[in-house]
């Protein structure tokens, strides 16, 4: 079989083995389902030994080679998994290295008015949702900023807080706290006049909860010299050839949540390739062994490769029956790529031929319900091992339908004649080598304006998504912008998200704002969103009829924690100002092209997107279609000086599945999502269908988009003019 792609040299290379087709894969739920089994162990006395094996659950016999199957995964990239690692003065104190008086600061008189607000929960930091985690989080912002490292204090009576690391990051931490100090005697001067003294009931609760955390916050430290714990278990770490200290950290302190909250001390001993956990109770052991566990199947969810699928839609009876590769060329793959770089060819499938003979038709009749059904049970088996390994991911998780159209980069030559059968053609696609990619982004102007106005007049079909709003017209749009940011001492771009609201006074505020950071950088592809996340499931149905396609694509991203965020990146977001201005020489019925100004430069801004969004809702369905006009901007000034490159994309998404993702990024280590991997609940049924239909409904409702996206004029490409 030939393949045709555009680097002749590479193609060469990668030729030179067979290429198979990837077997299916365990899901990785497999693993954490599976109930551990106890090896025995000689007894020693006040020694309980409580050891679980970590191992991979495999399909049929088991290989003789343990780690084979885990050697198709990619651990290469190892800053998929989120870890705060240690710096030099965290880890000395970890280690347990002496601190010099030198490097202590003493608390006011007042302290104890500082802690007494802080655990009442009156002024709670960003971030800090316990009392009994406040003050550590407040500590280990000032050592984010500051390269130091705070200790808690040990009780409520203790004045001196002692910092670890270099004089200049003790000097600048013990500003910080001077700071932070004066902050709060500010802000609840008025309160404390009002608060009676402690009484002796409340002062011995805070001491309780004061020793009871830093026993905990204890725990995150290597064990003191000769100290010995009764109770010992062990998880077998099943990778040999990867160490876990390249996913949790040199000192392992990803775990650090594990060790405070299960009160263990965990370590990882080379030689025997596994974890020791070592506790005062056995009954701290379990649950840490548990979450271990947890631990492994999202580092093994990280590293699965991603599932990029590609199915044809069932076409009707009476369409030709031949596939033809049409070469095109589309005008830029990215608003980035420089004008000296000539466009890069793509190959679209278009229908050619004549039309079925009645024989011919009447077979198509009979087949297209079995290709549809392969088809859905294809996709079915594919989101469910995807959403089952997507539990155990912490961080931003986000499910999109796109639409557009397919370009073909690796596909079949054929080899006589110089169309394709249907059959050839879907057969073709399913091949390992195959290599597409969804051309979702109209970039001309009037192209996006007749796209609006479909969706307008498909009245019968669409209606508003607010209640408020009347007509199809009169939907109001939103407004939001994307940014990839510079940070400094920070080597990886950092992707800001923020959605602006309408106040009262007739401008917009920023109302909801998320910060991930970005795993990779995409610049091959033509759609003007930022691509940085990871796709762990891209499924694109063709549909040769219409000239169109589809992608149901899972994108995942790492979260910042809120303790990560500094004080310059709240500054730039508490600066953006929306602006609408009305095009120069515009109706009062042309609506306004947004603006963000930017009002703090301390951030190197590299690319910037302005979305205009307007959501329709199908009558009786259950997903919301958005129209999207994006402008990106690259190294944008904030003023109405820069020039974007405007683009218009349609995309579909449904508000379950916003709730089902939405507490992912809040997981703690060693923990998975609380909703089960269900298609059919993923997927909901529309009301009056019987159960198990959502995915049909779902797939019903994309195809009646499809055909309003596919109404508009277009030209011989299939790309360009609506």
């Amino acid at each position: 079989m030939d393949f045709e792609t555009e680097n002749a040299n590479e193609w060469e290379i990668r030729t030179t083995k067979r290429v198979a087709p990837r077997p299916d894969r365990v899901p990785v739920h497999l693993l954490a389902a599976r109930q551990p089994e106890p090896i025995q162990l000689p007894a020693r006395p006040r020694q309980p030994f409580v050891t679980v094996r970590g191992r991979y659950v495999y399909q049929g016999h088991q290989p003789k080679n343990k780690d084979r199957d885990f050697k198709k995964l990619d651990f290469k990239n190892h800053d998929r998994f989120p870890v705060t690692h240690d710096s030099a003065a965290r880890d000395a104190w970890r280690r347990r290295q002496d601190n010099t008086g030198e490097w202590a600061y003493k608390l006011p008189a007042s302290y104890e008015r500082i802690y007494e607000s802080l655990t009442s929960g009156k002024s709670l930091p960003t971030g800090a949702k316990t009392s009994s985690n406040v003050l550590r989080t407040i500590f280990d912002k000032i050592g984010s900023k500051t390269g130091a490292f705070i200790d808690l204090p040990r009780r409520l009576s203790d004045r001196i807080l002692l910092i670890w690391g270099a004089a200049s990051q003790v000097t600048e931490a013990k500003k910080e706290l001077a700071a932070w100090v004066s902050q709060c005697l500010e802000v609840n001067h008025e309160m404390w006049v009002k608060l009676p003294s402690f009484s002796q009931k409340r002062k011995k609760q805070l001491e309780e909860q004061f020793a009871e955390e830093f026993q905990r916050q204890n725990f995150r430290r290597f064990p003191e010299q000769g100290e010995k714990l009764p109770s010992i278990g062990y998880f077998l770490w099943p990778l040999s050839d990867i160490r876990p200290e390249s996913f949790l950290g040199n000192n392992l302190e990803a775990l650090d949540d594990v060790r405070v909250s299960s009160r263990c001390y965990i370590a990882f001993e080379t030689e025997f390739s596994r974890f020791k956990v070592q506790a005062w109770s056995l009954s701290f052991v379990p649950p840490a062994l548990a979450r271990l566990r947890i631990t492994l199947c999202e580092i093994i969810t990280r590293s699965v490769p991603s599932n990029r699928i590609y199915v044809m839609e069932p076409l009707s009876p009476e369409s030709p029956k031949q596939v033809e590769m049409v070469n095109t060329a589309v005008l830029r793959l990215s608003p980035d790529t420089p004008d000296s770089q000539p466009p890069i060819a793509r190959t679209l499938p278009l229908l050619v031929g004549p039309a079925p003979d009645p024989s011919e038709r009447a077979e198509w009749s009979v087949l297209k319900p079995d290709f549809a059904a392969n088809n859905a049970r294809f996709l079915r088996q594919v989101v469910l091992n995807t959403l089952s390994d997507l539990s155990f991911y912490r961080g931003n998780i986000q499910a999109r339908v796109h639409f557009g159209v397919m370009a073909l980069s690796v596909y079949k030559r054929p080899e006589k004649d110089t169309h394709l059968s249907v059959e050839d053609f879907a057969d073709m696609i399913r091949k390992p080598q195959m290599q597409g990619r969804i051309i979702r982004s109209i970039e001309r102007e009037e192209s996006g304006k007749r796209l609006r106005a479909s969706f307008c007049r498909a009245t019968d079909l669409f209606h508003p998504r607010k209640a408020l709003t009347l007509s199809l017209e009169d939907i109001e749009p939103e407004y939001s912008a994307s940014f990839m940011l510079n940070v400094p001492d920070d080597p990886n771009p950092i992707l800001l998200d923020v959605d602006f609201a309408k106040v009262l006074t007739g401008g917009y505020e920023v109302r909801g704002r998320q910060w991930t950071r970005a795993e990779t950088i995409s610049q091959t592809d033509v759609t003007a969103d930022l691509n940085c996340g990871r796709v762990p499931l891209a499924a694109i149905t063709i549909d040769l009829q219409r000239q169109t396609a589809w992608q149901f694509e899972i994108t995942t991203r790492n979260t910042i924690e809120e303790s990560r965020v500094t004080s310059q990146m709240q500054k730039f977001v508490a600066q953006l100002k929306l602006s609408l201005i009305r095009p120069p020489g515009a109706d009062a019925s042309e609506p306004s092209n947004a603006y963000v100004r930017l009002g703090y430069a301390g951030l190197r801004v590299q690319t910037q997107v302005v979305k205009t969004t307007r959501k329709y809702m199908l009558r009786g369905g259950n997903y919301v279609t958005e129209i999207v006009k994006c402008q990106r901007t690259s190294k944008p000034t904030g003023t109405t000086t820069d020039e974007p490159v405007t683009s218009w994309q349609v995309s579909m998404y449904s508000n379950k599945w916003t709730t089902v993702f939405g507490s992912q990024p809040s997981l703690r280590i060693g923990t998975r999502g609380s909703w089960q991997p269900d298609v059919d609940d993923f997927f909901a049924p529309l009301p009056g269908s019987h159960p198990g239909s959502g995915l049909s409904d779902f797939l019903d409702e994309v195809r009646v988009v499809a055909r309003v996206i596919a109404s508009r004029e277009r030209d011989a490409t299939g790309v360009g003019k609506a």
